[in-house]
């Protein structure tokens, strides 16, 4: 199954550490005065990238670099921040590039974290893997860490790690976290992750809840008719099967249309 683009990201929910006061030099920040040292450069692109001007922000963390930033706590700052803003920008390479040269300064979870998820929205869900791993041991308590890695099982096949790790993310209420406002996803992964191992009955207790959050999704209504036609409650999963291809046909997605056209078909074919 295709991995889910939820918006995860957009939520914008990064928690930069060792992150510098930016009132030290607040003339800098407001644009004020022409920055004229690596300093400067440094904190008038950390005030850019607070006002989500990642462009921007990226140009003066550049010249920041180029003018020799020396303090290596600012350094490594600057890393994980430019890496933050190509992330947001979808610049995964870069970002995954300043991920690992602030690792090599100072080995915190989350700049594991976030440069597993830009392995993981390059496809390169082995490399993301071995990231979550890492972030999970240096910080075993965050849910968003579980919630990814427990995604990267799931499309690994491995559906038991999966479940484990969904498991755990859901049971964080924290609104801060990105589980917090994706709990309609988490129901996804772990329903799919329980009809790979045909537990049925959990699949379709997860993508009713699921359902219950979002109805717009057309792979949550596809599968929950799966889910139905194999505990034989046929009616139900022809009416999820039908509004799954509703979905699709205003999406246009021709090759899923196709698919549900001929699932209807076969559960008809059952009645």
């Amino acid at each position: 199954m295709n991995k889910i683009y939820s918006g995860v990201i957009a939520l914008n929910l990064l928690i930069l550490p060792c992150f510098p006061a930016t009132a030290k030099v607040p003339s800098i920040i407001t644009q004020t005065i022409q920055p004229t040292t690596a300093e400067e450069y440094f904190y008038r692109g950390l005030g850019f990238f607070n006002q989500n001007n990642y462009p921007k922000a990226i140009a003066d963390l550049n010249k920041a670099l180029q003018m020799k930033l020396s303090d290596p706590n600012d350094i490594v700052t600057l890393y994980q921040v430019r890496g933050d803003a190509y992330f947001l920008i979808d610049d995964y390479q870069q970002a995954i590039r300043d991920y690992t040269n602030a690792l090599q300064y100072q080995q915190l979870a989350l700049t594991y974290f976030n440069r597993g998820r830009a392995y993981y929205f390059l496809d390169q869900n082995q490399k993301a893997l071995q990231d979550f791993d890492n972030a999970i041991t240096l910080n075993n308590s965050d849910p968003d860490y579980y919630y990814f890695r427990g995604s990267i099982y799931y499309l690994l096949d491995n559906p038991q790690k999966a479940i484990a790790d969904l498991n755990i993310a859901m049971k964080s209420n924290d609104s801060n976290t990105i589980v917090y406002h994706n709990k309609e996803y988490v129901y996804y992964y772990r329903g799919s992750s329980y009809f790979e191992i045909e537990q049925y009955e959990k699949a379709l207790a997860d993508l009713n809840q699921a359902i219950s959050m979002e109805q717009s999704d057309p792979r949550f209504f596809y599968l929950r008719a799966l889910a139905n036609w194999a505990l034989n409650k046929n009616q139900n999963a022809l009416k999820d099967a039908q509004t799954a291809l509703n979905i699709y046909k205003q999406s246009r997605n021709q090759e899923a249309v196709r698919n549900l056209q001929m699932l209807i078909g076969e559960i008809r074919a059952d009645m």
